[in-house]
């Protein structure tokens, strides 16, 4: 009896989660001014993080990746923008306010572009936080920089509290 009990809670607290991880509002939540490095992704990791100690933590889902619903996997072509929508919180249950895509090859090569905050009401309701509701993202950057293969998607976020990287465990194919 137990055990169906924990079954059940589990199953409950991952509907209450997903429920707040797909509606987005596309105004942008007030936050501090982000400037753009460039309109593609870099090799260069993003000014905001380079002087402090970037740790894996914070929570993170990936809403869609150009469009397409969520997966743990995605193909893009190379000849086109990638845009990414979903959410990042930092490491203390904070909102940190500047934030950034990583695509992460496996090898020593990173590519990066910023993003920027939204809106997304009702994720704090379901996370239990109500500062979560400004805890949106979304980036769109051009590939021509970046090699075709497999990458990893991290999202990073920097704010007082530090700086983190959280995996959505989400894999983009550049072709």
């Amino acid at each position: 009896m137990k055990s169906l009990f924990l079954c059940l809670a589990t199953a409950f607290a991952v509907i209450i989660v997903s429920s707040g991880c797909s509606d987005r509002a596309a105004q942008p939540a007030p936050a501090v001014e982000q400037k753009a490095a460039g309109d593609g992704y870099q090799t260069a990791l993003p000014a905001a993080f380079i002087s402090k100690a970037i740790q894996a933590d914070g929570r993170c889902f990936v809403d869609d990746v150009n469009g397409q619903p969520p997966s743990a996997h995605y193909e893009v072509s190379g000849n086109r923008p990638l845009t990414i929508d979903g959410w990042v919180t930092g490491s203390a249950a904070t909102v940190p306010p500047v934030v950034a895509v990583e695509l992460a090859s496996g090898g020593a090569q990173s590519y990066y572009a910023p993003a920027q905050r939204v809106n997304r009401p009702g994720l704090g309701q379901a996370l239990k936080n109500p500062a979560f509701d400004q805890a949106g993202l979304q980036s769109t950057a051009a590939l021509s920089g970046v090699a075709p293969g497999s990458y990893s998607v991290r999202l990073l976020a920097v704010g007082e509290q530090g700086a983190n990287r959280c995996d959505p465990n989400v894999l983009v194919v550049i072709k």
